[in-house]
């Protein structure tokens, strides 16, 4: 082995597997339009995702808005599969705004059927209540100062 060879296999080495940089930068911040719009774009890739949450007896799903929850428009929606520490949150969580954590998947794969038809937010590793219908963010930001 000449000195080329062990050069690269010394540079390989040091770098590592191929897929652990992608692993090491963390969920790709995504609106949930985006994952309605291009599902296939972000299939099994971690996502960091906000909407309306509802956790329901048949389904659970993270909507647009709390709106397309009341008028049952699951189109604006993606389902997501229910963690044991989020249904110990139930309470906190279901009828809010939330930030959900985990890997996509897109409902068209093959071998993958979710009860929304635009996919699902698998493997949540963090969630967070962003905000509630009764305390919304967005009140404080467009008073004027007084």
């Amino acid at each position: 082995m000449h000195i080329g060879q062990k050069a690269a296999i010394l540079v390989a080495l040091a770098l590592g597997p191929v897929g652990s940089t992608a692993q090491m930068q963390g969920p790709l911040s995504v609106s949930l339009v985006q994952l309605i719009a291009t599902p296939e774009r972000f299939d099994g890739k971690m996502v960091a995702v906000t909407g309306f949450l509802t956790i329901g007896h048949e389904a659970t799903f993270l909507y647009l808005s709390e709106a397309d929850y009341e008028h049952a428009l699951p189109e604006n929606a993606v389902s997501f599969e229910l963690t044991r520490e989020m249904l110990d949150d139930r309470e906190k969580l279901n009828r809010s705004y939330v930030v959900l954590v985990g890997v996509f998947r897109a409902n068209r794969r093959a071998g993958y059927t979710y009860p929304c038809p635009n996919g699902a937010v698998t493997k949540i590793t963090r969630f967070s209540q962003w905000t509630t219908t009764n305390e919304p963010m967005g009140n404080e930001r467009a008073r004027p100062n007084r």
